[in-house]
């Protein structure tokens, strides 16, 4: 029989095995200097605190890999990085309970809350303390974009008004990007609220910026979050979602507040209609918002107002499962 002879790979075979085997370990190497480098560059952005490590850079490549880590998949519980302005709120997870419409001389209505919204306005340093003796952590409304005609400074500060508030007649928009009003609101107003044994601010109105949507009033609006951030006490910002949208993608807003309030997800009030419920597209938005609140690490709140038992079930399981507290109240005038 005769011998058969071996398969010898042509030279221009070998060649190209050999320029396909340089390719391959040239890829090979490209990819390791990348990955080295997007490690080196993350590692940096959170060593200098400009990236938030949950969110980093390989953290978010991770997520995308089908053995990545899927912390923002629907329904699952948010959970946050614990700060000193923002413990008092985090340890206050069980009843909220917002009462701007009350004063002093109606305390009782608060029974039962552990977190209670009131405007200190009307209360005493002395009632805001029996507040507190009771373990209640006590915020105060803080209205910055817009002031109500019944305000004892209404003449004093008219000046720096923008005209009406759409469907609210006894109050004006205003100018929060005129430095007598950024003063007044914060040198005054939430220094008095402060000096009184407040827990926190419940900022009202920077809708003002969707009302007047130009860099001076969004500049305005940053100037008055980072001269509240020097009280050290936590900022729940109600609404507001244009401009907390923006300085959360800005990043300018990150750390200047520890927490969003949003009314009318599920249900709304209208003064000629009344109670009902939310359109359907609106209440995807609102959703969508509250949500990429909290996974920048923002607690996040509702007001609903006067829903019937089966609706009530329902924000309850909705919040219970994103872990969001709320509120349900059988009046506009919150009292």
């Amino acid at each position: 029989m005769a011998k058969k002879e071996k398969n010898v790979p042509t030279e221009e075979q070998q060649e190209e095995k050999t320029t396909f085997k340089g390719f391959i370990m040239g890829l090979l190497a490209f990819t390791i200097v990348i990955l080295i480098g997007v490690v080196l560059v993350n590692t940096a952005l959170v060593n200098l605190g400009l990236m938030d490590p949950k969110h980093g850079i390989v953290n978010q490549v991770m997520a995308i890999l089908p053995f990545g880590d899927k912390e923002t998949e629907e329904g699952e519980v948010s959970t946050f990085i614990e700060t000193e302005a923002n413990a008092a709120l985090i340890q206050n997870t069980g009843s909220f309970g917002v009462f701007i419409g009350i004063d002093g001389t109606e305390i009782a209505r608060t029974a039962g809350y552990d977190l209670i919204v009131i405007d200190a306005q009307g209360f005493s340093a002395e009632q805001i303390a029996q507040l507190k003796s009771t373990g209640v952590t006590v915020i105060s409304y803080l209205n910055v974009g817009s002031m109500e005609q019944s305000r004892p400074y209404y003449g004093d500060m008219s000046a720096y008004s923008l005209g009406p508030r759409d469907d609210w007649p006894d109050e004006v928009w205003m100018d929060v990007s005129n430095p007598e009003w950024q003063n007044f609101v914060c040198g005054t107003l939430a220094q008095q609220l402060y000096d009184k044994g407040v827990d926190g601010f419940f900022i009202d109105n920077t809708d003002v910026y969707a009302a007047f949507p130009t860099d001076e009033m969004y500049g305005g609006l940053l100037n008055i979050m980072n001269n509240l951030q020097g009280f050290n006490v936590p900022i729940i910002i109600n609404g507001g979602d244009v401009f907390v949208s923006k300085g959360l993608s800005t990043g300018e807003l990150t750390y200047l507040i520890e927490a969003v309030c949003q009314e009318d997800v599920f249900t709304t009030y209208d003064r000629f209609k009344g109670y009902s419920f939310q359109n359907q597209t609106d209440t995807a938005y609102y959703k969508n918002y509250i949500e990429s609140c909290a996974q920048q690490n923002l607690l996040v709140y509702l007001i609903e107002y006067a829903p019937d038992p089966d609706t009530a079930a329902m924000i309850s399981e909705y919040c219970n499962a994103h872990n969001f507290q709320y509120y349900i109240s059988d009046s506009i005038e919150l009292n």
